[in-house]
């Protein structure tokens, strides 16, 4: 392929073990291994339930309106008021940091573990979220 002619080939991991032209390579090594346990021996709500590795993920939910800004390594994921019944669901493969105008106004739920307030009325809550 012409595009990656001057490019260096790194190996890492798996890398030197697959042919990227050989779908036999990338099965013997795992390839699709996830997909099959999504499809075959998990239901919908446990593949929706597993956290994504080596990602953060988690879920912010306003109860009561909130200024919120969500930035990762590569700037602003979301920044303004949020109102109540508003969620936003981030999932990040960088960590992520959190802050919260009205900490009483927010609901987090991270890894599986809900928290119904992130503080008081009117306090900032910071956060640094670090990947999986």
């Amino acid at each position: 392929i012409p595009f990656y002619r001057k490019q260096k080939r790194l190996l890492i991991g798996n890398n030197i073990k697959v042919d990227p032209k050989s779908i036999d390579d990338y099965l013997a090594v795992g390839g699709y291994a996830a997909l099959v346990k999504a499809l075959f021996h998990q239901t919908p709500e446990q593949v929706i339930e597993q956290p994504v590795t080596g990602a953060v993920q988690f879920t912010l939910t306003c109860v009561s309106a909130s200024w919120v800004r969500i930035t990762n390594a590569l700037g602003t994921i979301y920044e303004g008021t949020m109102q109540p019944g508003e969620t936003r669901d981030v999932v990040s493969d960088s960590e992520v940091f959190v802050r919260v105008g009205n900490a009483a106004g927010m609901q987090l739920e991270y890894n599986g573990r809900f928290f119904p307030t992130l503080g008081n009325p009117g306090e900032v809550y910071s956060h640094t979220f670090r990947v999986l």
